[in-house]
């Protein structure tokens, strides 16, 4: 366990300089680290969507198609699936704090290196954000871990989740409307001033939480093995129905959020601001969402429920592009978005608050990486296969409705898990 989180009383803890410190339950003390850790999650999001929403513009600069841009962000994924192998002991090493101050850093070097180079640059910069993106998970498993009371855990974590389609917001906000004011190397400027401020506020912060991001007196005493997390996620039936189910839901997350604008572009005749802000639109469903399906989960004690009900949402929203009108009707289909977004990007607080809920104090930092690089492989190898699958089926309405099926297997991990729980219970 580390020595950040090791204090398991709710009385005032003391710092290293003899300072006192609030309690894990302390009100502000849960706030501070939900800010940073939602704060992170945004920004590092921000980068691993930079540039999705102008995909048309971006990649046709290259001689590219739109599709392109799915290859630029597997590749991130990439970087962020083999960062998580490491980053669960390489946060209980270095600490949560400075593992957040790290990944800030690292999407801010990649946001400038795919600004500044172009094409090479986008290679580069698509490392850099995947890695950094990669650090944050363990670290806001370590921080919010003691932060939250099993009553209120869903809540806390899917809080946090937030973070998420807040960046994928400003992306598809910002993006679109600096590229036309200003080319699209403007949004990668901005986001990498916003990385550096999001830095000095973690580090500013996490000052007040005792031994937080500390080094460990010895690197020898933690172990870097890359299958230590995996093999305790594949020794847990528990853990491994839940990162099956993550590893299917989040490929299909990340293939609507990625592929949509430009469906709604070349397919529907949009412009590329109305097709910004009807992707925007699913980041806000999901960012209401995800407070309110914690919230309700943690009401009825069923985390493994909430999912499946969000998977069927899913599943039936990849089909609503089969049957779409002409003329297009944007207000029905911004609701349709609203709502499907909801679902689609609306259960990952969900998934981390379970993964603290199986495992035990020790091991969620390395639970949660394990699931992470999982979860990161769906993602890295979801929009490339959404490329290949439109080259060969056609139309990307057609696309996202074979995309259902990968909904419905999640949903029936989730009735593994659940069958799993029930059992534990009886035992």
């Amino acid at each position: 366990m580390p020595q950040e989180e090791q204090t398991k009383s709710t009385a005032m803890t003391t710092a290293g300089d003899g300072s006192e410190l609030p309690s894990p339950q302390d009100p502000s003390f849960v706030l501070a680290k939900l800010l940073v850790t939602t704060v992170t999650l945004a920004a590092s999001t921000w980068g691993m969507l930079l540039y999705t929403t102008a995909a048309t513009v971006v990649t046709s600069e290259f001689g590219f198609s739109a599709t392109a841009i799915g290859y630029h962000v597997s590749l991130a994924y990439f970087a962020a699936t083999i960062c998580s192998l490491y980053a669960g002991n390489a946060t209980v090493i270095i600490g949560a704090r400075r593992s957040l101050v790290l990944a800030m850093l690292l999407v801010g070097l990649g946001a400038l290196s795919t600004t500044l180079f172009g094409l090479y640059g986008m290679f580069f910069g698509a490392l850099f954000m995947g890695i950094g993106h990669g650090l944050t998970n363990p670290a806001s498993a370590i921080l919010l871990q003691s932060a939250s009371l099993s009553s209120r855990r869903s809540l806390i974590f899917s809080i946090k989740q937030s973070g998420a389609p807040v960046g994928g917001l400003l992306t598809a906000m910002i993006t679109p409307a600096m590229t036309q004011s200003f080319g699209w190397r403007s949004a990668g400027y901005t986001l990498a001033v916003a990385c550096l401020a999001t830095a000095l506020l973690t580090w500013a912060l996490g000052r007040k939480w005792g031994t937080a991001g500390k080094f460990r007196k010895s690197f020898s005493s933690m172990s870097l093995n890359p299958l230590t997390s995996l093999t305790l996620v594949f020794q847990s039936i528990g853990l491994r129905a839940l990162a099956f189910m993550a590893m299917c839901y989040s490929c299909v997350q990340i293939c609507i959020l990625s592929f949509l604008s430009p469906y709604l572009v070349e397919e529907l005749s949009l412009s590329l601001i109305i097709a910004g802000s009807i992707v925007a639109l699913a980041q806000i469903g999901g960012g209401i969402g995800r407070p309110l399906w914690g919230w309700t989960a943690d009401r009825i004690g069923k985390n493994a429920l909430m999912l499946r009900i969000l998977g069927i949402v899913t599943a039936t929203g990849c089909l609503l592009p089969l049957i779409s009108a002409s003329p297009v009707n944007v207000t029905l289909i911004s609701v349709l978005v609203l709502i499907v977004g909801a679902a689609s990007v609306g259960w990952n607080g969900l998934m981390f608050a379970e993964i603290v809920n199986i495992s035990d104090r020790t091991s969620a930092a390395q639970a949660t990486s394990g699931v992470a690089a999982m979860v990161f492989t769906a993602v890295m190898a979801g929009p490339s296969l959404f490329a290949i699958v439109k080259e060969l089926a056609g139309p990307y309405s057609l696309t996202i409705a074979l995309f259902s099926v990968i909904s419905l297997i999640g949903v029936y991990m989730t009735l593994v898990l659940q069958k799993t729980k029930t059992i534990a219970t009886e035992d």
